[in-house]
């Protein structure tokens, strides 16, 4: 894969990396990468509180729909706008929320984010449900698995694959 990102300069070919912002810096570390990334960078800003409710607000409207009150949408940007990854929680609680609308009011309503976990349980409250769905072993497994792949910083460890089997 480091040699497609180190294509020559007059190469027709162009990469384009998509990073979290947690990651950004790491890429320095990586000598064949060292210099290059900086010259073609474009650095795309957090969304503002304000972009985050026309994210959240607008798939809805696109099918007739709309949230119940205000103070649900601002309510659920609150959560998760100070987040590092406020977007990819944003849609994922916005996914989970359109399961629960309300087809004949067309609405999204409290009921909705209550039943997902809220604005910031929601993820946390699917990987459950899917880790007790495990058959026996599996739910230990996989708490082990996942405890062994996040190291103190917050970020995923590598491990080889005779330490993740079992």
């Amino acid at each position: 894969m480091l040699d497609a990102l180190t294509l020559s300069e007059d190469s027709p070919w162009r990469v384009v990396l998509s990073l979290r912002e947690d990651y950004f810096s790491r890429l320095g570390d990586i000598a064949s990468l060292a210099g290059r990334f900086a010259r073609h960078v474009v650095v795309v800003p957090r969304a503002t509180r304000a972009e985050l409710e026309q994210i959240l607000r607008e798939p809805a409207q696109l099918y007739g729909y709309t949230f119940a009150h205000r103070a649900l949408i601002q309510g659920i940007v609150d959560e998760v706008a100070d987040e590092m990854a406020a977007l990819p929680l944003l849609s994922f609680c916005a996914s989970r929320m359109w399961a629960h609308r309300d087809s004949k009011a067309r609405t999204i309503g409290w009921d909705a984010l209550e039943a997902v976990g809220g604005a910031s349980g929601a993820l946390a409250s699917h990987s459950e449900t899917l880790i007790r769905s495990l058959p026996e072993p599996g739910p230990a497994i996989a708490r082990d698995l996942l405890l062994r792949l996040v190291h103190a910083d917050g970020t995923r460890a590598r491990l080889p694959l005779d330490q993740v089997e079992r």
